[in-house]
């Protein structure tokens, strides 16, 4: 290697904030802003979460281990989007392409997929659908339109963490 192709190397490494990457340019992710941390639902902190790198189509995505919340999830992911057509896209396309099998309803007889609002509102505040993770695990996925996040939790118990999800989420 030459002193200008390693030289070359490091100012790509640089760029990207110390990580490594495997091309000739730098084409890195934006360091995570804290702002998906920081509207976690109750339960999930940085206690039991991780700010990962995002997926494709994302703009920062935390990734979330036991909730602290009695009755809480078993594991979460949170991904934050840029526009509600990406968030859109994402609900659509993202759960069968993570292996999720999208159940016909949800606990108590909601449609899977369907739209949610908040207690006191007729207004839409996203999408939600309820499935199993390839693992066995039962999962509500759901995104919320104004912060522009999709989210994902699993747990053993479809009615408790579908309540969980109603209560807290």
């Amino acid at each position: 290697m030459s002193l200008r192709t390693g030289a070359a190397r490091l100012i790509t490494i640089a760029a990207c904030g110390g990580a490594a990457v495997l091309s000739s340019t730098a084409h890195c992710a934006a360091a995570p802003s804290g702002k998906l941390m920081d509207m976690l639902p109750q339960g999930f902190s940085a206690t039991n979460c991780q700010e990962k790198a995002p997926v494709e189509g994302a703009l920062e995505r935390v990734m979330c281990g036991q909730s602290s919340d009695p009755g809480g999830p078993s594991y979460a992911v949170f991904l934050l989007y840029g526009s509600g057509s990406d968030l859109a896209t994402e609900f659509r396309q993202g759960p069968g392409r993570s292996g999720y099998t999208v159940a016909s309803s949800c606990p108590g007889g909601g449609a899977s997929p369907g739209t949610w609002s908040y207690r006191n509102s007729s207004q839409t505040a996203g999408q939600v659908e309820c499935g199993t993770s390839v693992e066995g695990n039962y999962a509500v996925i759901w995104t919320d339109n104004a912060k522009l996040r999709l989210a994902v939790v699993e747990g053993k118990n479809s009615a408790s963490l579908y309540q969980w999800w109603r209560d807290k989420g």
